[in-house]
């Protein structure tokens, strides 16, 4: 006989969800014949769950959504979906996959990066754990190479709720950079810049 049918909406394959967020899951589990005999969801928390209950978003990283079904035959198909708890990342526009130049600095210059981190619903986020990778990038005629220089860890400043880092320039040398910043949610974004020479 065919097992059952499962088909999961919500939450979507390796989709990203903010932390604390209320999403409701949508699935769906069929059997023709001879009919089903149970059917649930379960989370990383929640067992037994129907369609259209909310799913976990309580931690941020990487999670699991799976629906169980068993037709009345004993035949059980499971489907598992992973999906992303992310922070909110404030300010946005922090560039993701194709790099845009964000900026040009003069060697010697010191590159200021800020950021707050929240829930869905504006909660400030005070204790991820988030670095900064330096990376000097190589221009090539239809590649780009990469070496890693520098990593650094953000620091907190509590009175102005804003994660930050300051990152010298000095001694390097003029040409293209990337900042791949992490956030401790499994998420990166990258913002590239650009650095030129100094006047004598």
């Amino acid at each position: 006989m065919v097992p059952p049918e499962i088909t999961v909406t919500i939450p979507e394959d390796r989709a990203e969800y903010l932390l604390n967020d209320i999403v409701y899951s949508d699935w769906t589990a069929v059997d023709v014949f001879p009919g089903l005999a149970t059917a649930a969801a379960a989370d990383d928390v929640n067992i037994g769950m129907a369609s259209g209950e909310p799913f976990y978003t309580g931690s941020v990283g990487l999670h699991a959504f799976t629906v169980t079904a068993v037709d009345l035959a004993g035949n059980t198909t499971s489907v598992t979906v992973p999906y992303w708890v992310v922070y909110n990342i404030l300010p946005r526009g922090v560039a993701v996959g194709i790099a845009v130049l964000e900026a040009v600095y003069t060697v010697g210059e010191v590159i200021h990066v800020r950021f707050s981190l929240t829930d869905s619903e504006g909660e400030l986020i005070s204790d991820a754990i988030a670095t900064c990778t330096l990376v000097k990038v190589t221009l090539g005629m239809d590649k780009e190479t990469y070496m890693i220089l520098k990593v650094w860890k953000f620091n907190y400043d509590v009175e102005t709720a804003l994660y930050y880092l300051d990152i010298p320039t000095e001694g390097l040398t003029p040409g293209i950079y990337d900042l791949w910043l992490s956030f401790g949610d499994g998420t990166h974004r990258r913002l590239r810049v650009r650095l030129e020479g100094g006047e004598d």
